[in-house]
């Protein structure tokens, strides 16, 4: 099943949210090569967003989940990434929006308690997202708030800034051992890694 996120937006109303919503529901559906008729064939996850500096600005809409399939052409992943930015930007016109569509292949690491999944039972392991992550903020991480806030009062907002920084700039921000292997593990299951 994919899974779409929307990072980084404003601050919304729930009955805007609910409408954005139903627009996402429409724009996946509307790729009939994906196979998808219903708001239950997809999940679409709105994450908060620790920090309210830059919210709106910028919009950044993963997709991740979407099984290869013979019919999931790039053109038609390429189709689902511009229906899915077409339709955010009706609810939040003012923002620069990217849509990043990761095809997904169970061999990666798959498990679902649906019956009707794969029937993998592999470890789950995140797809390695492309460069585009540089510019989501560094709560894609899933950091503890105590290392938000050492990042953040370094002026540390996005990985883009994360990868310029040495583990000695980290450690200068008040960041220990611990918080630092997290944020390489996190850093390298997409590709990327610290300065130095």
């Amino acid at each position: 099943m994919p899974v779409i996120k929307l990072w980084c937006l404003p601050q919304l109303t729930e009955a805007k949210l609910r409408k954005l919503h139903q627009s996402i529901v429409r724009a996946v559906i509307s790729v009939p090569e994906l196979g998808l008729k219903t708001q239950d064939d997809m999940t679409v996850l709105f994450p908060t967003d620790m920090m309210k500096y830059g919210l709106g600005e910028e919009v950044i809409v993963e997709v991740t989940g979407l099984f290869v399939k013979r019919t999931r052409t790039p053109e038609v992943r390429a189709r689902l990434a511009n229906h899915l930015g077409r339709a955010v930007q009706e609810h939040v016109p003012q923002a620069m929006i990217e849509v990043f569509v990761n095809p997904f292949k169970a061999e990666q690491g798959f498990w679902s308690s649906k019956p009707a999944a794969t029937g993998q039972t592999k470890q789950l392991r995140p797809d390695l997202p492309p460069e585009g992550w540089l510019h989501c903020v560094v709560m894609v991480l899933g950091l503890s708030v105590r290392s938000s806030n050492c990042l953040q009062a370094g002026n540390v907002l996005y990985l883009r800034d994360l990868v310029l920084k040495t583990e000695a700039d980290l450690i200068q921000m008040g960041l220990i051992r611990k918080d630092i292997r997290h944020i390489k593990q996190g850093l390298a299951i997409r590709g990327l890694a610290l300065a130095g």
